[in-house]
């Protein structure tokens, strides 16, 4: 059976929430080729654990055009791949040479380069048409992705899904026919013990917009907490504004620096007010042991077990019941956070993706 996995951008390293599911569900299946997209036009190619992985650089007429799109409108590279596919037709093609018994595809986006022979397994990580339009509710590009979104859907003879409120609005928009798989985010389990050793509430985010204005509302929450240091982690610190002395800002950190951070945290506080899915960033937290502090929308995906939901307002009252109890919060993550380990998650689906020979 020959499997070709598409991704809309390079997933190795895995340095966000959606290029580590992609990471772990492709090398799910071992033996496969898989290809991304980098807008800046690099190629690369290499064999990782009998994955072959191919970045294909979008050539210059492509990012020209791309270009001229974004200056005249488009807010995000999301549907690129279609507004400009007439010139990634080496990508069609290299594609298409593989002939693959089966594609599967992170995120609608390139559901143009699926060929008609292939049978099409759609990971939709998000519903990403209410995600879009959450956030650019007036743009014409809730159309484009609305478009694409139901192409996927309806194309697929598999919809794999990380929520089950995605799933509800994937089934009432488009109306699939093809069976739908619950794949949760999962998380690698950490080797570390975990120790209360700080005060420290830590928040981890790509620079993605529900990420930065999460981040921004815990910083604006750091007069409140005074006595708690909070830590901002990911490209979303480098969008967050504060003076606060007890606010750090980190940018991008090693993966030695995030373990020992989450290691060592107090809590993880995420004050999500918009998105869609589950939060990798959380299923993390709870294998660490690590009590998590969040808004409803941060919770979806997960039981209640180590997790207080807040609002903004109550957000001190919270942390603080959250230190009263830490011992048996962090015991409750830990428990929780058990079950989410990426190689069960891999097993479940491996075993889908098969049943499609």
């Amino acid at each position: 059976m020959r499997v070709v996995g598409l991704a809309p951008w390079p997933f190795i390293p895995a340095q966000t929430g959606g290029t580590e599911r992609a990471f772990n569900l492709f090398f799910a299946l071992g033996d496969m080729t898989t290809f991304a997209i980098d807008w800046e036009g690099n190629e690369h190619r290499q064999q990782v654990d009998g994955i072959d992985y191919r970045v294909f650089g979008a050539p210059l007429a492509a990012r020209d055009k791309a270009q001229r799109l974004r200056a005249n409108g488009v807010i995000t590279f999301d549907p690129m791949p279609m507004l400009v596919k007439n010139d990634l037709e080496d990508l069609r093609a290299q594609i298409a040479e593989l002939n693959p018994d089966i594609v599967v595809m992170a995120h609608p986006w390139l559901i143009d380069f699926v060929p008609d022979s292939a049978r099409l397994v759609f990971d939709a990580h998000n519903c990403e048409t209410l995600n879009t339009q959450q956030q650019y509710p007036r743009s014409f590009e809730v159309e484009l992705v609305a478009n694409l979104e139901r192409r996927a859907v309806q194309r697929a003879d598999l919809v794999t899904y990380a929520a089950e409120n995605d799933a509800h609005a994937l089934r009432r928009l488009f109306n699939p026919t093809a069976p739908m798989i619950h794949i949760p985010n999962g998380t690698d389990l950490p080797q570390t013990v975990k120790t209360n050793t700080t005060r420290n509430l830590i928040f981890i985010g790509s620079v993605y917009q529900p990420n930065v204005a999460a981040a921004q509302l815990l910083a604006q929450q750091a007069v409140l907490l005074p006595q708690y240091q909070i830590h901002i982690i990911g490209g979303c610190s480098d969008y967050v504004k504060t003076v606060s002395e007890n606010v750090t800002l980190h940018g991008y950190v090693t993966d030695e620096e995030r373990d020992h951070m989450f290691a060592t945290a107090h809590a993880f506080v995420t004050l999500t007010t918009h998105g869609s899915g589950t939060h990798l960033k959380v299923s993390r937290a709870l294998a660490y042991g690590l009590p998590v502090v969040t808004t409803p929308l941060g919770a979806r995906g997960y039981d209640s077990r180590g997790i207080t939901i807040t609002t903004i307002g109550d957000l001190p009252e919270k942390i603080r019941a959250v230190t009263d109890d830490w011992a048996q919060q962090s015991q409750l993550a830990q428990q929780q956070g058990a079950e989410l380990s990426w190689p069960e998650i891999q097993n479940t689906f491996r075993e889908a993706v098969n049943g499609l020979q």
